[in-house]
Parts: structure tokens; sequence; C-alpha cells
């Protein structure tokens, strides 16, 4: 085993043990070094840990972001209580299981993608299309940044299985997020948004 990882790991028990981290940033912080695909986050992990920066690692780790009725939005950067590649990638993939689940036609019918003017937002659409189109949902894209009520239009004309709009409404410019909208060209409703709750839960 690496001797900076046990090294750290002992520097966040010691921690926990002095609250100064809570036990639920402790495990995401464990479950975010020991996954491979996260690879690209483990430097700044360890930097901070290092660092004993304790209250970054609070705020970045002491949840999961939970993917509501409409989504998930909040300030971004690393950790899992922030919105970033690893939770919109986790959003993207929960939506694609969902409605491969529908069947072939529902695939077919695919998902239009927009976004505001965020500065992350570019990246993340990239991201949403890329892992859509590797579960076989065709994806349609906008050249520029829609407004809301156009993209709502778009998934109705292509009679689209569902929309994803990135995006964080009226929240600061650091934040950001993901929003799921049904064919009817409206934000996700029962039964569809506690099954696609469900799939994202499921996302490792």
């Amino acid at each position: 085993m690496d001797t900076k990882y046990v090294q750290n790991n002992i520097i966040l028990q010691e921690a926990v043990t002095a609250k100064e981290i809570e036990q639920s940033t402790f495990d995401n912080i464990v479950l975010w070094q020991n996954n491979p695909e996260l690879k690209d986050f483990h430097r700044e992990i360890n930097s901070l840990i290092e660092e004993k920066n304790f209250s970054a690692l609070n705020d970045a780790f002491y949840n999961q972001i939970e993917f509501g009725t409409a989504g998930i939005r909040g300030r971004t950067g690393l950790g899992s209580a922030r919105i970033n590649r690893w939770t919109i990638g986790a959003a993207a993939q929960g939506l694609a299981t969902y409605i491969g689940s529908l069947g072939q036609e529902a695939k077919e019918r695919g998902v239009v993608i927009g976004s505001d003017t965020r500065l992350t937002s570019p990246e993340f659409v990239s991201l949403v299309a890329d892992i859509l189109t590797s579960n076989g949902l065709k994806v349609y894209r906008f050249e520029r940044p829609p407004q809301v009520g156009m993209f709502s239009y778009a998934v109705r004309l292509y009679k689209a299985q569902a929309g994803v709009y990135i995006s964080a409404s009226h929240n600061p410019p650091t934040d950001n997020g993901f929003k799921c909208y049904w064919e009817d060209g409206a934000q996700v409703l029962p039964p569809h948004d506690k099954a696609i709750i469900a799939a994202v839960k499921k996302v490792e």
C-alpha cells in the first residue's frame, strides 16, 4: 500500500478522533481515494490532508450531493458535496440507465442537452453527451447556450425522451448544476423522478 496514503489516512483518523472532521467526511474521502476513476482528484485531496486543511475537507466531503426531484446544483469544485465531473457524470449515468430501461425506442428518441453561460458549463455539456452516447442514446446539442424556453421547446420539437440543462438557475457564478426534463419539456415529475434518483444512487 502507498506510504503517503497510509500516512494521510492516519492524519484523517486522528482528525475524526479530535472532531476536526466529520466521520462522513472521512468515509467519503476514503471512497474517493480508493476509486481509480477519481485519480485526477487524488493529488488535490492529498494536498489538503497534508496541509491539515480540515475546514476545506469538511466543506467538500461532509456529504454526497443528492439528486433531487429536478436534479442537482451547488458549488463547483472538489468533493462529493460539490458539482464536478464525478457528480455530474453520476447524474448523467443514472439518467441514461433509466432511459435504457424504458426500451430501445426511448434510447432512439434521445436527449436534448443545453446549458447557460457559466464557465464550467461547456465541460459538463461535453461530459454528459459522452456518457449518454456511450450508453447508446441519441443526443441533440445546441451550438450556443439556449434560453430555457428554447431548450424546453427543442425537447418537444425533436420528440426527445428527456432533456438535460446544465445550470444553477439564480445561484452565484461559482455554482452549477444538472436539471432533468422529460418528454413534455417540463422538469421531470413522478414516477420518473424517483426512478432516476434510484438509478443515480446505484452509480459507483
